[in-house]
């Protein structure tokens, strides 16, 4: 990139609200007006797969009304953009996306109380991901797993799940992620929150729960507590 413009920077990264795709967000300047201000377009990249692992999606390039003007083009587009690392340093995205950032505010005070990275191992889906799983939970090749949709309860076809919005689980509307903590580090072995009874006990006085039995992961923002 050391050929491109300073202009001509990707501020940040957005998913579709849609299906989740991720996107970058890229500055071009477009012109200068007239006190000599610089005037950007912004647009969609190729697809950035795995966000946690690029250290760019800080929305820093260029001054902070460049990147306060990508995100709300972003979203006039129908794409929310990423939470800027920074602001929650105790998390480590494990797959999907973030969701509910007041979860996602609590999930990161845990891991700075507890002095762990927590490894967001599920967080955001859509009821196509959520129609996936529990297909595979339902044939006894997976993981205990919610319905994705409020009409079946067994057995059926994407094409008739999407037929009944929105998603049953409350991972859809990314209030719920299974969450664990690292032993050391932001990698390697990790361990369920539930499994630890200092991880429980910070839990309830940050207002979190884990309201599903039999799942020591599955952590929403309630007092409800079945694991």
């Amino acid at each position: 990139m050391s050929d491109v413009p300073k202009h001509d920077k990707w501020i940040c990264l957005a998913r579709d609200k849609s299906n989740n795709k991720v996107v970058k967000v890229w500055r071009r300047k477009k012109g200068v007006d007239d006190q000599g201000n610089n005037i950007y377009k912004y647009k969609h990249s190729a697809d950035n797969p795995n966000p946690d692992a690029s250290p760019k999606w800080k929305c820093r390039f260029g001054n902070k009304s460049a990147a306060k003007a990508a995100m709300e083009w972003s979203e006039s587009k129908g794409r929310a953009v990423y939470m800027s690392k920074d602001l929650y340093p105790y998390t480590v995205l494990g797959g999907g996306v973030y969701g509910n950032e007041k979860l996602t505010k609590k999930m990161n005070q845990l891991g700075k109380i507890q002095k762990r990275y927590m490894r967001l191992g599920s967080y955001k889906r859509t009821q196509k991901q959520q129609h996936d799983l529990y297909l595979k939970y339902i044939r006894g090749t997976g993981n205990l797993a919610a319905h994705c949709n409020t009409r079946y309860n067994g057995e059926h076809s994407w094409d008739q799940c999407k037929q009944y919005p929105p998603c049953a689980s409350n991972h859809c509307g990314g209030n719920a992620c299974d969450l664990s903590y690292y032993q050391s580090g932001r990698s390697g072995s990790y361990t369920n929150v539930g499994n630890n009874s200092s991880f429980r006990s910070t839990m309830k006085s940050l207002g979190l729960c884990l309201p599903v039995g039999g799942e020591p992961w599955h952590t929403e923002i309630g007092n409800t507590w079945r694991s």
